[in-house]
């Protein structure tokens, strides 16, 4: 649900869009850095809940971090 949320934001705001397997790939990561929480659900982990461990504020600097190491 998260994806498609994600994606249906991106196509609004005129964002590059990412495929599931690189947006889970993301996920996995914050979760890595304890910026988030997931609840997997095993029979369709498009139905995953995803919760914060920080502020707003804190996971938009974890992301700019993650980005400009990708860079």
């Amino acid at each position: 649900m998260l994806f498609e949320e994600t994606e249906l934001e991106c196509e609004v705001r005129g964002q590059e869009k990412l495929n599931q397997t690189s947006f889970m790939s993301i996920i996995d990561i914050l979760e890595g850095y304890n910026l988030i929480k997931i609840e997997r659900n095993k029979k369709d982990p498009k139905l995953s809940m995803v919760r914060l461990n920080v502020s707003l504020q804190d996971l938009a600097s974890g992301l700019n971090s993650f980005k400009e190491k990708q860079s």
